[in-house]
């Protein structure tokens, strides 16, 4: 298997409570503290399973985030404390809370690759322009490309209204959307309550068949060098 490393920057830490049992854990080596140059990032690193290392999150990242207006948090400070350890991963997967403040801020200087996940819901498309734009400020400022691709989530099968409003995310990014969806599914939040992936709960659930389609398409793609200028979705608004 693949060796990852999941970053959690979201002060909310629903991927840390999820990979950890259930609970909020206090780790001995904080991320906020990473990221102000106090702690390597190899010592915040937890094994989750064999091949799956977290970051976790911790409650001070969101006075993190507020302080970083006056500059206490560097946008390189992440890149620079993953330059270390990226060599031990295939993978490093850094998830950002949903506003686009600071620690996405760094998160986009620290990607070569960026997955926008958009809900299938009335107010999918509300916010995607304002990434998009911070995402295009991250690449000048660093004169690096960045892949952009969107995955459709909390797909609901069983209603028209889903289905519309897929039509419509596929209008709006065309080529730069997954082919993967990952559908509505109960079994991801027993998974998540029991402090387990979706692999290790219930192999034979649809929620792990999405999943598992989306990583062997990530595997499938073309490499993260690719001009993301060729892969940036239509803009429009979807009830605009």
């Amino acid at each position: 298997g693949k060796r990852l490393l999941l970053v959690d920057l979201d002060p909310e830490q629903h991927a840390s409570i999820g990979l950890r049992g259930g609970q909020i854990h206090q780790p001995a080596h904080p991320l906020s503290r990473v990221l102000l140059g106090s702690a390597a990032l190899a010592e915040a690193a937890v094994p989750v399973s064999e091949n799956l290392h977290l970051v976790p999150a911790d409650e001070d990242l969101e006075n993190l985030a507020r302080e970083a207006a006056g500059r206490t948090l560097e946008r390189q400070s992440l890149e620079r404390a993953l330059a270390p350890v990226r060599e031990h991963f295939d993978f490093v997967v850094l998830d950002c809370p949903p506003a686009c403040g600071p620690l996405t801020h760094c998160a986009l200087f620290a990607a070569d690759e960026v997955i926008i996940a958009v809900e299938t819901s009335f107010f999918a498309l509300n916010g995607v322009k304002r990434l998009l734009d911070l995402i295009e400020r991250s690449r000048r400022q660093t004169g690096r490309p960045r892949r952009v691709r969107a995955l459709a989530t909390m797909f609901d099968r069983r209603t028209n209204f889903a289905r519309e409003v897929l039509a419509e995310i596929k209008s709006y990014f065309h080529e730069a959307l997954y082919d993967s969806v990952i559908g509505y599914a109960v079994r991801l939040k027993e998974a998540s309550s029991h402090g387990l992936s979706i692999a290790d709960y219930d192999r034979s659930s649809r929620a792990f068949a999405d999943y598992l389609g989306l990583a062997d398409e990530v595997l499938r793609v073309v490499p993260a060098s690719a001009a993301s200028e060729n892969l940036q979705p239509k803009r429009r608004s979807l009830y605009g």
